[in-house]
Order: C-alpha cells, then sequence, then structure tokens
C-alpha cells in the first residue's frame, strides 16, 4: 500500500499496487472460473477494505482505495455475469484489521485515534475476519438482486 497525499503518490506506487489488487484478482479468477463454470458450481471471494467506501482518518489512501473500488466493481461484474453458471462471487472488505501492512503505514498516533473510533475498541486479527469481528454490519443475501 502506498500511502501518501493524492497529489504525492507516485505513478509507479500506484501501478504497483494497480498490478497486485486489480490486475493480481483478474488474473486468479479468470483461471478459478474456468473449471467452476464447467462443474455449474462455484465460489469467489474477493479482498477489499472499507478504504474503497468510506474515507478514513485524515486521507491518504486514495489511490489505495481507487484499487479496492476496481475490486468491488468487479466483484458485482462477476457476480451478474457468472451467477447463471451456478458460481456466487463475492467480496469481504474488512477495515480495522491488524496486519503487517496496517502496522506499516499507521503511526502510533493514527492507530490509537482509529482504535478510539471503533466500537470494539480494538483491531482485529487476520482470524477475525469472521462473524467475531462483524458488528454494525448489514450483510445483504438477496442472490445478488441489490448489489451495492
Amino acid at each position: 500500500m502506498a500511502r501518501g497525499p493524492f497529489l504525492d503518490v507516485p505513478v509507479a506506487d500506484y501501478e504497483t499496487m494497480f498490478a497486485i489488487n486489480v490486475t493480481g484478482t483478474f488474473l486468479c479468477t479468470q483461471h478459478a472460473l474456468r473449471p467452476m463454470v464447467a462443474a455449474r458450481y462455484g465460489r469467489i471471494i474477493n479482498f477489499s477494505t472499507q478504504l474503497a467506501r468510506a474515507s478514513v482518518g485524515t486521507g491518504g489512501f486514495a489511490a489505495y482505495a481507487a484499487t479496492k473500488g476496481a475490486i468491488e466493481a468487479f466483484t458485482r461484474a462477476m457476480a451478474h455475469e457468472f451467477g447463471p453458471h451456478g458460481v456466487t462471487v463475492n467480496a469481504i472488505a474488512p477495515g480495522g484489521i491488524d496486519t503487517d501492512m496496517s502496522r506499516a503505514v499507521m503511526t502510533p498516533e493514527y492507530r490509537a485515534r482509529r482504535i478510539g473510533e471503533l466500537p470494539v475498541r480494538h483491531l482485529g486479527q487476520v482470524e477475525d475476519v469472521d462473524a467475531h469481528y462483524l458488528t454494525r454490519q448489514v450483510l445483504q443475501p438477496n442472490g445478488g438482486w441489490v448489489m451495492a
């Protein structure tokens, strides 16, 4: 993740994030879908971030958020195209997860402020990206009728 004021983010850093987050997801999905379509069954789960939907803190995440916003648009398009083939496509967009990447971009002050903003008052762990860390979420199991 390249973080910083949008006007200062080097294009090369953005291109690297785009290659990893978007092109990598595209290639993996394309590879995984072929046998799923043949079997008429499959599950694809992509990874996004809450930063794709909401600004956090004082900014500095625009380039990263743009790549993850692309993942969410891609997820909706794939769900629409491959639902008739028995394949569901969803995305997980966690926020406030304690990872090597988040530790690398959070100053101690920013980290403390983010923890204070969370109703559960702690960052989640990678293992928590399940019901243990879900709160204030509206899950929409609607067969893709509303893809928001």
